[in-house]
């Protein structure tokens, strides 16, 4: 079992918040708090090494997660942006699926998705938006209300438009009238 260090942040010295997330029995825990839990962690912290070493087993090791540099997030977040299906989507607020983009990304790059760990990859996607909003979104709009006004024209019906390009019926409906 890993104990990780998600976030730790101090203020002139002292801890104001943190985070931390281990896995055990293939189930991913994590909690986070302010200093006032800052005691309850290291007495759980002590009780799972305790426990471990009455196991047999090795005790946890703490990791801190190792933040990427600003340049190769904002590298990551517009290759994401640029992907074929972001469009449909970050518009769906399909998570799942824009984790799956940013992991395809990733392996291209040829980086291990588990060394980036869980606020990088979120970082990457909040900036995937912010730079889709800013430079992308207004021409995708455009492409989209296009191919739908095509298909309109063909006499297909909602459904099959849906069907065709893949997307939700809210979607449809913001750029069908």
């Amino acid at each position: 079992m890993a104990i990780q260090i998600k976030k730790l942040k101090k203020y002139e010295g002292q801890v104001e918040f943190f985070s931390i997330a281990w896995m055990d029995n293939n189930a991913v825990f994590e909690f986070a708090g302010t200093p006032d839990w800052l005691d309850e962690i290291e007495e759980i912290k002590t009780k799972i090494n305790e426990a471990n070493e009455e196991d047999g087993n090795a005790p946890p090791r703490f990791v801190r997660e190792k933040e990427l540099p600003q340049s190769k997030i904002k590298e990551l977040s517009k290759l994401v942006a640029e992907h074929l299906d972001f469009f449909i989507n970050q518009s769906q607020y399909n998570q799942g699926k824009l984790k799956s983009i940013l992991s395809e990304i990733l392996i291209h790059k040829e980086i291990n998705e588990n060394t980036i760990g869980y606020f990088n990859q979120s970082n990457i996607l909040s900036g995937a938006k912010a730079y889709f909003d800013k430079n992308l979104l207004q021409d995708k709009e455009k492409e989209m209300i296009e191919k739908i006004e095509k298909m309109k024209e063909q006499g297909l019906s909602k459904i099959a438009i849906r069907s065709k390009l893949g997307i939700s019926e809210g979607m449809l409906n913001r750029y069908y009238y």
